[in-house]
């Protein structure tokens, strides 16, 4: 996985995407309710990884107490992004780690990592789960979403390109050696556009196209959009699938 490419196609997406990425924004919002239904509301140090704009960091800070919160994705453009959000006082109580978050050192002792709609992203899931477990404080939360294997499958078939998600089954078979599960869920989204035109622009806009370099020309833009047309026709609409999967973990003692 071309983890430089990654940093680019999302960096090149940031002020773009909160306007588009309506489904990460409903995932955010289903995670943190899961968060806050399932674990403390009082933390010491907290990690997040994969931030991005910040949809879910902005949750934290206005609903979670805490006295740290650490932060971290692939590139300082992130960071410059996301602390504008913030008052002094709260940016005050944070820290931002640039770098692949398989590579670079996750502090000891946290007492809750959290991401939102960045795992799938992980190469080597079972060596990074149990990087989170040695993170972790004892009885310490890990708490995220990622995507199943229907996640944008109707984009998928018309381009042939795809990360390779897991299923629930076997995301869960890596997590219980080291997690207990307190919760696990999976949805689907449906968004609708007016045509493939539009899907295309919705991906280029969230960053999540971050799987190729292809140099697309106006041909073989027009050839895409045709089979993602033929693929997402339902209706009088073009519809593309999000699949999100849930997880509330603790760490096993």
């Amino acid at each position: 996985m071309d983890k430089e490419l990654i940093a680019y196609k999302f960096s090149k997406s940031l002020a773009s995407y909160n306007q588009e990425a309506f489904a990460q924004k409903k995932i955010a919002k289903r995670l943190f309710d899961l968060l806050q239904t399932n674990c403390a509301s009082s933390f010491d140090s907290i990690f997040e990884f994969g931030t991005g704009t910040g949809l879910f960091t902005s949750m934290l800070v206005a609903n979670i107490s805490y006295q740290k919160l650490l932060l971290n994705d692939l590139s300082l453009s992130f960071k410059d992004f996301l602390f504008k959000q913030f008052s002094v006082s709260e940016r005050s109580k944070m820290s931002f780690f640039e770098g692949d978050i398989e590579q670079i050192e996750i502090k000891k002792h946290q007492d809750l990592i959290v991401s939102s709609s960045t795992e799938q992203w992980i190469e080597n899931k079972e060596l990074f789960y149990h990087k989170i477990y040695k993170a972790l404080k004892k009885d310490g939360y890990f708490v995220f979403s990622t995507f199943g294997t229907e996640n944008l499958k109707q984009v998928r078939k018309a381009s042939g390109r795809s990360l390779n998600y897991l299923s629930i089954e076997k995301n869960k078979e890596l997590l219980s050696k080291y997690f207990d599960i307190i919760s696990i869920e999976e949805e689907k989204i449906d968004l609708e556009f007016k045509s493939g035109l539009d899907i295309l622009t919705h991906i280029k806009k969230t960053g999540v196209n971050a799987i190729s370099r292809e140099n697309w020309n106006k041909k073989s833009v027009f050839n895409i959009i045709k089979e993602i047309e033929k693929t997402c026709k339902q209706g009088k609409y073009y519809t593309i699938t999000y699949h999100p999967i849930y997880f509330v973990l603790k760490k096993k003692n």
